[in-house]
């Protein structure tokens, strides 16, 4: 059952309370695609399961920019700015149609995020959902969560989570792996915005685009960086279809080049 949240939302997107989901890999004959409401989402993933930026009731968010700091690095993912811009907006008002399903992968890795239909490069798919954290380290070891640059704060996917929170790691570069050809690899590209609220206070949005035209029934995923991995082991590596592809060998050399990417920069949308 979920709980009433005593956190303020900066950051709302609009519940279709109809979550997609697989009680498998959507490869598997056993999968079955259910769609769950968002108390059902939340009882099955043991969170609160809303999409949104949240914050404690008293809102410092004035401490975590450095607003001489902030300044113009462009768009990585390339999608043009007006197109990011307006899919953004169809988010929050629910304009914008399922196209992503969380999948239960196997007991290892437990979910991931796959595609349920065709979605054309240059897309924006989901938001990164969850708490505003000040400082640069404020989490465990087994907490989900992303740094956010030019900003001296976390979001954090714990007590609350969204479909952004369940994508697995894939790596940016298969080269110097074996059965490079079999690797699923980066299909998605963290963009970091900073937008204004009616308030001009600023508002740290992640969100997940496309780099290239993905297939139904495709993991979705991206890169969580060296960083990520540095205190935490080896990544699991999967195919095209969410399963996992084991005796890699994988060296730390090679966990370090396969997590190289461009480093997200910061999108700030002008002041109202």
């Amino acid at each position: 059952m979920r709980v009433e949240l005593y956190l303020k939302n900066i950051f709302s997107i609009a519940s279709k309370d109809c979550i997609p989901y697989f009680n498998n890999l959507p490869s598997s004959q056993k999968a079955k695609l259910t769609y769950l409401t968002e108390e059902e989402a939340s009882k099955l993933f043991g969170c609160n399961f809303r999409e949104g930026i949240f914050i404690e009731p008293n809102d410092q968010r004035h401490l975590f920019f450095n607003e001489s700091k902030l300044k113009w690095d462009g768009i990585i993912s390339g999608i043009p700015k007006k197109k990011l811009y307006d899919e953004i907006s169809a988010i929050q008002i629910g304009g914008n149609e399922n196209m992503l399903a969380i999948a239960k992968m196997n007991d290892k890795v437990g979910y991931g995020v796959f595609a349920i239909k065709d979605i054309p490069k240059h897309t924006v798919v989901c938001i990164y959902s969850g708490e505003i954290k000040l400082g640069r380290r404020v989490t465990t070891i087994d907490t989900n969560d992303l740094k956010f640059y030019t900003g001296n704060f976390r979001i954090i996917a714990k007590e609350i989570r969204g479909m952004g929170s369940y994508m697995q790691h894939l790596p940016a570069k298969t080269d110097h792996l074996k059965m490079k050809e079999m690797v699923a690899t980066t299909n998605v590209m963290p963009e970091y915005i900073v937008m204004y609220d009616e308030n001009n206070l600023p508002v740290p949005v992640v969100v997940f685009v496309t780099l290239r035209d993905i297939k139904e029934g495709e993991q979705v995923g991206f890169s969580y960086g060296w960083e990520f991995w540095e205190t935490r082991g080896v990544p699991s590596y999967f195919d095209h279809n969410g399963n996992i592809l084991e005796n890699l060998d994988t060296s730390i050399q090679d966990i370090k080049k396969s997590c190289e990417f461009h480093r997200p920069s910061c999108l700030i949308e002008p002041k109202l």
